[in-house]
């Protein structure tokens, strides 16, 4: 007896396409045996995202070291309106360069690399000073950071402890007993 729903010639369609799905599977593992051989799936998704760019890697290279050195000779990350357009024509390049240089031989996304500039300064103020002398708003602000929340948010994720930790484990002490140390 069958069912009132089953129909012999969906369930041969239903088999000729399993099969062909099948030989499909085996056609690409045959044709292309990375997908057996266990590739990063990001990897691959990372790839085509350049792959028109008509950046060279050595062009790639040399962008990189003059946004390094730019970076570091003229400290435009402290400027808390900095952003990408504003970087790529200082530097003399597309936007769209920078951005993948930054993401390619940096790592980062733009805002994340700025950030980790500012920290490198701020964590160099921090232990080289005690709250008498900067307290920690203060250096958020010198490294170009818009407000505290973001300061410590992006400190944090960095060195893995708040601005005042980070001094008290690394900084100068203030000297005077039983004066509390910097808020954040």
């Amino acid at each position: 007896m069958q069912a009132p729903w089953f129909n012999v010639t969906w369930d041969y369609h239903i088999s000729a396409a399993m099969t062909a799905f099948i030989y499909l599977v085996a056609y690409i593992g045959y044709t292309q045996p990375a997908v057996f051989n266990g590739f990063n799936l990001t990897e691959f998704a990372l790839t085509p995202k350049y792959q028109h760019s008509g950046l060279t890697p050595e062009a790639g290279r040399s962008l990189v070291r003059k946004l390094e050195a730019i970076m570091m000779q003229e400290k435009l990350y402290r400027d808390p309106e900095l952003r990408l357009d504003t970087l790529s024509a200082r530097i003399g390049a597309s936007k769209h360069h920078v951005s993948q240089v930054i993401n390619e031989y940096l790592e980062a996304t733009f805002f994340e690399y700025i950030n980790q500039l500012r920290v490198e300064e701020a964590k160099e103020m921090l232990a080289g000073t005690n709250r008498s002398d900067l307290h920690v708003i203060e250096a958020a602000y010198a490294v170009g950071f818009n407000n505290k929340v973001s300061f410590n948010s992006a400190f944090k994720k960095a060195t893995g402890m708040t601005p005042t930790q980070y001094r008290k484990s690394h900084g100068r002490s203030d000297g005077a007993i039983g004066q509390p140390s910097g808020a954040g």
